[in-house]
């Protein structure tokens, strides 16, 4: 009996040396707004705007053999929210890691998400791809796998399981799968050159395709993003693109992003207007300036214009007029 306390009072002791103590880390950022949504019962309004500020807590721990386990719990603050609905769940997951790669479930973004998303300059905020692109999709009941970087490529793989909320209310109730390949260095600081290409099959009642790429010429940084997407139910696809462009000046980047988008001819939006009725939009363009103060803080000033669709595809509930969004706003993390 002594001999086995003996041995759990080593055991006890030894552990702390092969886990990381936890880090906590978070990123506010909030913007002074003046937007006009495209309903035009509503007008241009003024509000103070939280874009995608969160709080979380993650770590991992060394098991030994290039084995090793990693876990991630992140929530979101709605600080600009009147009616104290103040937390959301972003990734939430635990991962293994081992020779054959990382290995993780829970909530998280799919790497199809990864890929589409990789090349935006206005992620977070009203310019975002989300708003004109499907397949932004953060999901519970999710299953990643994440490959071992050969040189530059890097292989990832989602499964969406058909209890998920979202693929039970489909109509064959199927799970959900993601395939991504990519290549380089997305920020571009390693070497000059990110590309990605993923397929999506049946997650959230659509089929998507995509091919991104960005590089690094000096002082300038130039993406492109082309996506088509097939509507499960219906059958009928349609396709998009997204050019940007960003040159750095000292503690200053200049970005512009345009993007195009048929997707609301399929009923795609992620924008409604205070009664849930959809608004659509099939362009936008946005134009921003970032100053950088040091690694935690930097301060925006950003315009968005979005187009509204063709008549025939506008809901008959609400006068879905062009929208504009104007914000100057800041950027602290911890």
């Amino acid at each position: 009996m002594k001999r086995h306390a003996l041995s759990l009072a080593c055991l006890l002791a030894l552990a702390p040396a092969t886990q990381a103590a936890p880090k906590i880390y978070g990123k506010l950022n909030l913007a002074l707004q003046q937007s006009d949504d495209g309903t035009t019962a509503r007008g241009s309004y003024s509000e103070v705007a939280s874009y995608a500020s969160r709080f979380g807590i993650k770590g991992d721990s060394d098991l030994g053999e290039g084995w090793g386990v990693f876990y991630k719990l992140e929530f979101q603050v709605n600080i600009d929210d009147d009616e104290a609905d103040a937390l959301d769940s972003r990734d939430q997951y635990l991962g293994v890691s081992s020779p054959a790669g990382d290995f993780m479930i829970g909530r998280r973004n799919t790497v199809f998400k990864e890929a589409n998303n990789s090349a935006d300059l206005f992620g977070d905020v009203e310019g975002d791809i989300k708003f004109l692109f499907a397949g932004d999709n953060r999901l519970g009941d999710n299953v990643t796998w994440k490959s071992p970087k050969w040189d530059q490529w890097q292989l990832g793989a989602t499964i969406i399981t058909g209890d998920n909320s979202k693929q039970k209310d489909l109509e064959d109730g199927d799970e959900g799968y993601n395939l991504a390949l990519f290549y380089g260095d997305k920020s571009l600081k390693k070497q000059p050159v990110w590309g990605s290409v993923a397929y999506e099959s049946g997650v959230t009642g659509y089929d998507n395709m995509v091919a991104v790429g960005r590089v690094a010429w000096g002082d300038w940084k130039f993406g492109a993003m082309w996506q088509n997407t097939e509507s499960t139910t219906s059958g009928d696809d349609e396709s998009g693109y997204m050019a940007n462009v960003a040159y750095l000046m000292g503690p200053w980047t200049l970005k512009a992003q345009y993007m195009a988008s048929d997707l609301y001819k399929l009923g795609y939006t992620k924008r409604k207007d205070d009664d849930g009725n959809k608004l659509g939009f099939q362009n936008s363009t946005s134009l921003g300036v970032d100053y950088t103060f040091n690694k935690t803080t930097s301060a925006y000033l950003w315009l968005t214009l979005a187009e509204k669709p063709e008549a025939e595809y506008r809901d008959i509930d609400v006068q879905n007029d062009d929208a504009s969004y104007l914000a100057l706003g800041m950027i602290h993390k911890f």
